[in-house]
């Protein structure tokens, strides 16, 4: 709960001087020093479009990486925040306007690899933009309540589902840890009943009040949990391919090492047009990935618990596709049948 409040606060603090990215900053300045070199410079403000209300983690990741692009280009960055329709409405209002690389904007991997799965009426298509970068990315760790439930490790658990009623925790279906519930119970052969829960907080307080045996949640979710006294909340196993990933005071195994092919992770990026060209998208790419090393950068992202992804355009392009097709293949096995 203390890092909810220290991340809230930093919310509040960057709100206080969102006039910053509005049109406030009208100096014309010099690439800062240790920032990247540019050959592309553009001809006018930026405007990324955030898919969230103002205050949201992506909104909030999107005005600190504003400042980078400031001190680069000497343009101001406006954030346009337009929710609603899983970012249809703001991917749709980049379409509206003449293709630029000053047009931008943040989204989620869910945006462009679940919606279109479970709801044919969105509209947005992968073809129709191009990566700029990643902006953050989270691993998805499968907790339980060990308090009440007993369950330490994978096998306890695999055991425990045997012989009880097992719950979990998500949001509805069509979101990803509604999809890695199906995945990985449906890889495992366990029965799980769903209950619905629409934040990881409510799905955090259904396994501390034992409503609910399991839930995903991320990272920065699952520390504000782990390790909390009475460490009732336990990180039992990652959704990655890689080594075991550490939380807390725990080492968390992977899914791959259980032997099941699910590797998923939260994945926000920034984006453009498909038809801006590639040099000047890779100037910008290069110019927030060069501002995420800086010490400016760093004590803003302290602030908020913000810890940046760091892939390039191609790299970003790659997750995304790679991620459409491992859930095409979950949609169709769990979903679709």
């Amino acid at each position: 709960m203390k890092k909810f409040i220290v991340f809230f606060i930093g919310c509040l603090a960057l709100l206080a001087v969102s006039t910053v990215y509005g049109g406030g900053n009208t100096d014309s300045k010099a690439p800062a020093a240790g920032t990247s070199s540019t050959a592309w410079t553009p001809d006018r403000d930026f405007t990324i479009r955030v898919p969230y209300p103002a205050g949201n983690i992506m909104d909030v990741s999107s005005r600190i990486v504003g400042q980078g692009l400031e001190k680069e280009y000497g343009k101001n960055v406006i954030i346009k925040n337009i929710p609603g329709a899983n970012g249809a409405l703001a991917g749709n209002d980049l379409l509206s306007v003449a293709a630029s690389p000053e047009e931008m904007m943040a989204g989620g991997i869910a945006m462009f690899v679940l919606a279109p799965l479970f709801n044919t009426g969105v509209s947005l298509n992968l073809d129709d933009y191009k990566m700029v970068c990643g902006l953050i990315s989270e691993d998805w760790f499968l907790c339980v309540n060990t308090t009440k439930t007993g369950i330490k490790n994978w096998n306890d658990f695999v055991n425990y589902t045997k012989n009880n009623r097992t719950l979990y925790a998500s949001t509805p279906s069509g979101t990803a840890n509604h999809m890695l519930f199906a995945a990985l119970f449906g890889e495992a052969g366990i029965k799980g009943e769903h209950l619905a829960t629409d934040t990881a907080a409510r799905h955090a307080e259904a396994v501390l009040v034992g409503d609910a045996v399991c839930t995903v949640l991320t990272t920065a979710a699952a520390a504000t949990y782990v390790d909390a006294p009475g460490d009732v909340i336990t990180p039992i196993a990652v959704f990655s391919d890689g080594p075991p990933v550490q939380l807390g005071s725990y080492q968390v195994p992977s899914v791959k090492s259980l032997g099941f092919d699910i590797a998923f992770r939260t994945f926000n990026f920034i984006f453009t047009r498909a038809s801006v060209d590639q040099a000047a998208v890779d100037s910008i790419s290069k110019t927030i990935i060069a501002y995420y090393d800086t010490p400016e950068f760093k004590a803003q992202a302290e602030k908020v618990n913000f810890v940046p992804d760091r892939s390039d355009s191609a790299t970003a392009q790659k997750i995304l596709e790679d991620s459409r097709d491992m859930c095409k293949r979950f949609y169709d096995k769990y979903y679709a049948r």
